[in-house]
């Protein structure tokens, strides 16, 4: 959507350790430079709904709640 900034959410596999200069990388290699996020952020767990996809409107509200405003 116009305005909106992308920001890549990434999680680990069981046992294995991700970066963010790793996950960068690889989106480097893969995506064209307008599709990259323009931030990763590790997580341990991605929020779910109830019928378990990714809330992407908590995480949505999380980064406005960081940015400190009110959309």
């Amino acid at each position: 959507m116009l305005g909106e900034v992308p920001v890549a959410f990434v999680t680990a596999r069981p046992g294995e350790e991700v970066s963010v200069a790793a996950a960068a990388h690889r989106c480097e290699e893969l995506l064209t430079p307008y599709k990259r996020p323009r931030e990763i952020r590790v997580v341990a767990e991605l929020p779910r709904s109830t019928l378990d996809k990714v809330a992407k409107a908590t995480l949505r509200r999380q980064l406005l709640a960081e940015a400190g405003t009110d959309e």
